[in-house]
């Protein structure tokens, strides 16, 4: 009968990833803004205990340097909206449609957020010119939103700029034959303008081109795959030259993608969706970054204060992260939210009070509705007796035989309720002993009574609120 901290596999965290006791807090733009403004980033993030500012907007040499007098990590983003270095215009190397007219994603229209197009020189350059920035005023590495540029811009009608309608003649020379033209309507390849050939064929502008059913269409596609890959190949390891140093990036892989161009990146972050903020969704998104090498940091889409405790401590119990609901994105049209740290900090005290339980410990066990752990056949290590909503997820430091193992513990209920754990006793510790201590939220730890029955140790927990820690030990 194995145990558990033989069953824990080590896991090694992507460069650049937050280790799983960190607290990540996104100040999208630095607060005050102005003397209007009654938010303040360094005021709030301390007050929810932050450990790293991510996800920031920011090329203020004197705020990140503040930044990292409060001994805070320092993640600049960038995105495919980079203005004309080192001014503010979005005019120069935009991706365009059929017609000319620069191309804003359908979220960003109201914002007149113009995208850059990865094969000008011009975007380029612009792009190259701000990361660079980000890294000279101190950021540790970089977040990426948006990531797929032009090749989420086919959808929309884009890119036909003339570097892009070049640069597809070019690709077409390469990959079809002269039989494989003249199928696709191109006699001679070297007079061949793909705009010209779509206003010949009357294709739709805009958004309806997504509905364009030509055969070249494919081949259009994958061209600006095969660009936007070429561009991060270019563009990473100019900033690792820049600066002297193997620079991490993340991207905004929206509710934890890994398709191209996201398995590019060191690792995601991300909003998840309202539909995917359950504990069997969240366990299974953190479990395939893991096993993909990569790691996953959620924000959570929601105003919802009881929902979002709950995705908060799950996230955790999963080895992963949701940020700080504070400065979070909303929808185009809606305000951004705020969290008070009277309602989640709390959640988030409890992870830096408790680092040694969070750093280290890995995946041994699972007991979650809807999720069935393999690892032990008919005799689970771990059972919730008495309620149908108690997610539990038990973590154990790998080959360390001594080591507490740590099962978190989250009430997913509206009404939570006390109930029961029951434990293998032989998959934790040797000599059969257990002692057990709970931990929760704002509350003085709570040792746990403990009855034996059969080859079982038997728990009786309170109702939690949502999150309670069981630490289980060797009994003395």
């Amino acid at each position: 009968m194995k145990r558990l901290h033989e069953i824990a596999a080590p896991r090694k965290l992507p460069p650049g990833a937050p280790k799983p006791s960190d607290v990540c807090f996104s100040s999208r733009w630095k607060h005050p803004r102005d003397d209007k403004d009654p938010h303040d980033t360094f005021r709030t993030a301390e007050a929810f205990h932050a450990t790293r500012l991510v996800w920031v907007y920011t090329l203020d040499a004197e705020f990140a340097a503040e930044v990292k007098r409060r001994g805070y990590g320092l993640q600049a983003a960038i995105n495919s909206l980079v203005p004309d270095f080192p001014a503010q215009t979005r005019e120069r190397g935009r991706i365009l449609d059929l017609d000319g007219h620069r191309i804003a994603a359908p979220w960003m229209r109201g914002w007149k957020g113009y995208w850059g197009c990865v094969n000008s020189p011009d975007w380029r350059a612009s792009y190259l010119a701000t990361a660079k920035k980000c890294l000279d005023i101190g950021a540790d590495c970089l977040q990426m939103d948006d990531p797929p540029c032009n090749l989420a811009a086919v959808a929309w009608g884009g890119c036909l700029c003339d570097h892009c309608v070049a640069a597809f003649r070019e690709y077409l020379g390469k990959k079809a034959t002269r039989e494989e033209l003249a199928k696709l309507g191109i006699e001679k390849l070297e007079a061949f303008d793909f705009r010209a050939f779509l206003k010949e064929r009357n294709a739709p502008v805009g958004d309806a081109f997504a509905r364009w059913n030509d055969p070249l269409k494919k081949h259009f596609a994958e061209f600006q795959r095969q660009s936007v890959a070429a561009f991060y190949a270019w563009v990473r390891p100019e900033l690792d030259k820049h600066a002297g140093r193997r620079v991490p990036m993340s991207s905004n892989n929206y509710d934890a993608r890994w398709s191209f161009p996201y398995d590019l990146f060191d690792f995601g972050m991300a909003e998840l969706p309202a539909r995917n903020a359950t504990a069997a969704a969240l366990h299974h998104k953190f479990q395939d970054a893991h096993a993909r090498g990569k790691a996953q940091v959620f924000t959570f889409v929601s105003d919802d204060k009881a929902l979002t405790r709950k995705v908060i401590a799950t996230s955790y119990a999963c080895g992963g992260h949701l940020i700080v609901p504070w400065d979070v994105y909303m929808g185009s049209n809606a305000a951004r939210y705020y969290g008070k740290p009277e309602d989640y900090a709390d959640l988030y005290k409890l992870v830096r009070d408790n680092a040694a339980l969070f750093d280290g410990c890995e995946d041994a066990a699972i007991a979650l509705p809807g999720v069935k752990d393999e690892r032990y056949g008919k005799l689970p290590p771990i059972e919730v007796v008495g309620s149908r909503d108690v997610c539990a997820v038990v973590r154990a430091v790998p080959g360390q035989a001594a080591a507490p193992v740590v099962v978190h513990l989250v009430d997913w209920g509206k009404t939570p309720s006390p109930f029961r754990l029951a434990l293998q006793t032989h998959r934790f510790f040797a000599d059969g002993k257990l002692a057990a201590t709970l931990l929760r939220p704002g509350q003085e730890p709570m040792p746990l009574r403990t009855a034996v029955k059969a080859s079982q140790t038997l728990l009786d927990l309170p109702a939690l609120g949502p999150w309670g820690i069981v630490v289980v030990a060797p009994a003395k």
